[in-house]
């Protein structure tokens, strides 16, 4: 975590106008704002807030913050839980604008805002499947176990061999990888338990990792991972998936 501690240029004519946004790498918290009347001359304020999909020309989509009069010296000190989402950006909460309207623009103002850079962290987890984790898409070709355990035969080249998992709510999947004895092809598909349609996420072969770059697994959903032999002497050995939380 930084913070960071900057200043708020006045505009002549449309006042005081602060853009408060997401980093690339985190969020931002918000924790306060100063703006100090330097010059000797009272000016009239409202200090609004919005989000960055409003306009201040739409009167409707404007939270006043605070108003009144700014005399000279005084200072409007403005605290994250001035804020809606309670000075959170970024994440789930929206970024935001805040601006001050000036009623005497003869004043001298000055700003200043402090924020903190709030660096989004991420785990990164492994899991495997075994050789015995595939099974037929047709019973009468299941697929046969080598003594020891090492590898499971392709009875069919008609069939595909398919293993399941499921993802914790929120995980995005990036990676998944099967390694067999010849590179045939892959599919990677994502189901619902709430009915049989899927949805096919990514294509690739044996052998060389599949990337993806999903969205959060949403509750009730899990991943289905097909290996389609294309000659009855090819055989699974194993494989994993990689999910970020």
């Amino acid at each position: 975590m930084s913070t960071v501690t900057g200043h708020i240029q006045l505009d002549s004519t449309a006042g005081l106008t602060a853009t408060i946004s997401s980093t690339t790498d985190g969020i931002e918290k918000f924790v306060y704002l100063n703006i100090t009347n330097i010059s000797n001359k009272n000016a009239g304020y409202t200090l609004y807030y919005t989000d960055t999909d409003s306009s201040f020309d739409d009167t409707g989509n404007k939270v006043i913050l605070k108003s009144g009069i700014l005399q000279a010296l005084d200072t409007i000190i403005l605290n994250s839980d001035d804020i809606p989402g309670n000075g959170t950006l970024g994440g789930d909460a929206v970024d935001g604008i805040l601006k001050l309207e000036l009623g005497n623009y003869s004043a001298a103002i000055h700003a200043s805002w402090v924020y903190e850079e709030v660096v989004a962290t991420s785990t990164t987890v492994t899991k495997y499947f075994t050789p015995t984790s595939f099974v037929s898409s047709n019973y009468r070709y299941a697929s046969e176990v080598d003594a020891g355990g090492g590898n499971v035969d392709v009875v069919s080249s008609s069939v595909t061999y398919m293993t399941q998992f499921v993802l914790p709510v929120g995980a995005k999947l990036t990676e998944v990888m099967v390694w067999a004895s010849s590179a045939d092809s892959m599919k990677v598909v994502g189901n619902s338990i709430a009915n049989n349609s899927y949805t096919t996420l990514e294509t690739g072969v044996a052998n060389t990792a599949i990337t993806l770059t999903e969205s959060a697994a949403a509750a009730g959903k899990y991943v289905t991972v097909e290996f389609d032999p294309d000659n009855i002497a090819d055989e699974i050995y194993g494989g994993y998936y990689i999910y970020t939380l």
